[in-house]
């Protein structure tokens, strides 16, 4: 799919060269594409999954109230109404706790980021990614397919440093919020003020 207006144009000695840079170029892009795509799934299912959880144990706690009040005999039914609500506080703190909607969504915006980016330098749409087709000397062209490459991979690496720093500055600012909240509770035997 990289080579095909390549294959026409360039000097027939530089092409092999020239079509496996951009194929490994490509490559990279691919393998950063795929574990976001990973990513993305794997946190838009555990936020979903964690949501439906707490809905439906939140929801099942009035029900084991009724059914407490019952007055059944098996002692582990009057537990019910205690455990449920139990769990769902428990798994609704992790949802709090874990950004995994906000991961989902950003691994989502990078994913289209990167193909984005990926569609422009296969297509040479951009005048940094045009293929050097209108050039005759071997060495020029070898150096403009270099540098439409290495725009490509500095592009590439910008997108995702971005999302890096991102992730690293919301993990930040919550250990700091969490920080924050530690430090203006006080001790339960303490009156407020």
């Amino acid at each position: 799919r990289c080579s095909s207006d390549l294959s026409t144009s360039l000097n027939p000695d530089l092409k092999p060269t020239i079509v496996a840079a951009r194929q490994k170029a490509l490559g990279y892009s691919q393998e950063l594409i795929d574990d976001y795509k990973k990513t993305r799934a794997i946190c838009r299912n555990l936020y979903y999954s964690l949501q439906m959880t707490t809905i439906l144990f939140s929801g099942i706690t009035p029900i084991l109230v009724l059914v407490d009040k019952l007055q059944t005999s098996d002692s582990w039914a009057r537990w019910l109404p205690v455990i449920f609500p139990a769990i769902a506080s428990i798994v609704a703190s992790i949802v709090t706790s874990f950004p995994f909607q906000e991961n989902w969504i950003a691994a989502n915006a990078t994913v289209e980021l990167l193909e984005a980016e990926q569609e422009k330098f296969i297509l040479g749409v951009t005048p940094d990614y045009r293929p050097p087709l209108d050039v005759q000397d071997p060495k020029e062209q070898l150096q403009r397919a270099g540098q439409a490459i290495e725009n490509y991979i500095n592009q590439v690496n910008s997108i995702h440093l971005k999302r890096v720093q991102e992730s690293s500055n919301a993990e930040k600012n919550q250990n700091q919020s969490q920080m924050q909240d530690k430090g203006t509770s006080k001790p339960s035997g303490e009156p407020v003020s």
